[in-house]
């Protein structure tokens, strides 16, 4: 897990009813334009490999 003032990465393994995964939260009201490039020009704040990141999906 990583968090900053405005955004939570949460790493979790695979439990009976979920698939492994990651999870990036961003604070409502954040003032924050790409949550996606700030994370990608800071992810070993965020404890994100680059294959990691890759992989993502961002709804």
């Amino acid at each position: 897990m990583a968090i900053t003032d405005t955004i939570l990465v949460i790493k979790f393994e695979q439990s009976f009813v979920t698939p492994a995964g990651i999870d990036i939260l961003v604070r409502e009201h954040a003032n924050i334009a790409d949550p996606k490039e700030l994370v990608s020009t800071s992810l070993e704040q965020y404890s994100l490999t680059p294959s990691e990141f890759e992989q993502l999906v961002w709804l």
